[in-house]
């Protein structure tokens, strides 16, 4: 079985274009992108050639990822955006995974979020109430 060339990324920033824009060549076809997370082997990205086929609209949802790109593309990815706006179901249709294996070229900027890391919570600790103190409760209804 032959071996898969080693997969090529490619940054291009061109201050003309809009920065965030990935051309993904996925099995010999090259899709026009806006990548929303490297996770292990695969790359997850929003499909710009499929908007039209499913009925959304090209202007704003460039508007939104020019939004996100600018104000928070360094803290989370473009979904969080759209989940803010109430309009994840619209644009999950035209989210797509590719498999790096599977990929050749990678051409723009890659966004990778470490979404998969445990948060990490403060917790404050109990304190007990000493018994010198007295503890009244208020009294409810009548």
């Amino acid at each position: 079985m032959p071996k898969a060339p080693p997969l090529v990324f490619e940054f291009l920033e061109d201050q003309r274009n809009h920065v965030y824009l990935t051309l993904i060549e996925h099995k010999k076809i090259k899709y026009l992108t806006i990548v929303e997370n490297i996770v292990g082997e695969e790359i997850q990205a929003y499909v710009l050639d499929q908007l039209s086929a499913e009925g959304i609209d090209h202007d704003w949802f460039i508007a939104i990822a020019t939004r996100w790109f600018y104000g928070a593309s360094d803290r989370y990815p473009l979904s969080f955006e759209f989940a803010k706006l109430g309009q994840s179901d619209v644009v999950k249709k035209v989210l797509k995974t590719f498999n790096v294996q599977a990929t050749s070229r990678v051409i723009g900027k890659l966004f990778v979020y470490p979404l998969s890391a445990k948060p990490r919570v403060k917790r404050r600790r109990a304190v007990t109430v000493p018994e010198t103190v007295t503890v009244t409760f208020k009294k409810t209804g009548p």
